[in-house]
């Protein structure tokens, strides 16, 4: 949006827009100017995205660390996406996060825990990310599955939310489940 624009005339915008690639930037305001000096004052905004999240997350016990493995499917939904967010566990370490549209990636520590920024090249209608944490400490006797959630633009868990966890054991070790919130039992042959 042009919010002001001093020493200038206002022209309307032509309705050919056939010279602009698909998803490339679309003009909103045609400014001329007689002559000099011009000041033109705009202000830029970024459009409300809704993203859609699907997590599949592997935590693999060993006897002497924790190893997390997600796989993110991110879509945006009435626009494209140009970053993402994840609340990372406590008490693991990112190792990376890679993926196709991936430009770079922090952490930022808040009082709220860890955060995990990571930023796309270009904005994306959906991409794929992996990431890779692990916790350098022997698990104990009782282990609570790793998460790792996607969060909206105020932080918060985004929904809706998809995804699968699973757990897998080093050959030393056995494991049943004490409690679980809101599972669903899939067969081997249902992780495809």
């Amino acid at each position: 949006k042009v919010a002001s624009a001093q020493g200038a005339r206002r022209q309307t915008l032509s309705a050919d827009k056939s010279s602009l690639a698909a998803g490339a930037a679309a003009p909103v305001a045609n400014v001329t100017w007689p002559y000099r000096p011009i000041q033109v004052a705009v202000t830029v905004t970024r459009a409300q995205v809704k993203a859609r999240a699907h997590l599949d997350q592997l935590v693999r016990v060993g006897t002497r660390d924790v190893q997390l493995l997600v796989q993110a499917r991110l879509e945006g939904r009435e626009g494209k996406l140009y970053s993402a967010a994840f609340a990372l566990p406590e008490g693991y370490e990112l190792l990376n996060a890679v993926g196709q549209a991936v430009a770079d990636w922090y952490v930022q520590p808040t009082p709220k825990g860890r955060l995990l920024h990571v930023n796309f090249s270009t904005g994306v209608t959906s991409t794929n990310l992996a990431l890779v944490l692990v916790a350098e400490t022997a698990p104990g006797e009782r282990l609570t599955a790793p998460m790792v959630p996607a969060l909206d633009d105020d932080g918060k868990p985004m929904e809706p939310v998809a995804g699968r966890l699973a757990v897998a054991l080093a050959e030393s070790l056995q494991a049943r489940t004490p409690s679980t919130e809101t599972p669903r039992a899939v067969g081997p042959g249902g992780l495809g």
